[in-house]
């Protein structure tokens, strides 16, 4: 078996866990139309620093969605990334209720290492779909409708678990032309 198609199939599923707190990561969620890409900015170092710890980053991906973690705590930080939106399909959407928390990648069963993005397994086949009405944006599998939990783990930015798996996306940007 090829090395690559050897690290493929031992990455089959990532493990989450998750823990409620009393706030997300704060920042904002930018999309940037003219450049057809997501942001997260004015967020403290000192917060990222906390939440990645000194290892560096790494990405997990969805298409070209990148989802920012870090190296040593495996904590999901913001999304970020080309993102075009110009494919999505306007749907009105129902925001899962979720709680603020911080999700992280189970480092037990999962290396990380800096520089190497890790795609969501099975979000090949995830849809992506925008609330005109409230521009909220969805990208997911969207045959999964019952999730165990949503977590707010940064600023309108939410994760929806299923089976201890990632499932969806949720985001809320501001929309800058």
């Amino acid at each position: 078996m090829p090395r690559n198609e050897e690290k493929k199939s031992k990455m089959n599923k990532l493990l989450f866990d998750f823990y409620q707190t009393d706030k997300p990561l704060s920042g904002k969620l930018v999309y940037r139309e003219s450049e057809y890409s997501l942001d997260f900015i004015e967020c403290s170092n000192d917060n990222l620093v906390r939440l990645s710890g000194h290892g560096g980053c790494t990405s997990l991906t969805v298409h070209t969605l990148q989802i920012e973690v870090g190296i040593n705590t495996g904590k999901l930080l913001y999304p970020w990334g080309l993102f075009p939106l110009i494919h999505a399909i306007d749907k009105p959407l129902i925001i899962p209720n979720s709680y603020y928390g911080e999700l992280s990648i189970n480092l037990k069963k999962n290396k990380l290492i800096s520089g190497v993005s890790i795609e969501i397994p099975g979000s090949d086949h995830w849809q992506l779909y925008k609330d005109p009405s409230s521009c909220w944006i969805f990208v997911g599998n969207p045959s999964i409708t019952q999730y165990s939990c949503s977590i707010e783990f940064a600023n309108n930015v939410i994760a929806s678990i299923a089976n201890d798996s990632i499932v969806a996306f949720w985001m809320r940007p501001v929309i800058e032309i």
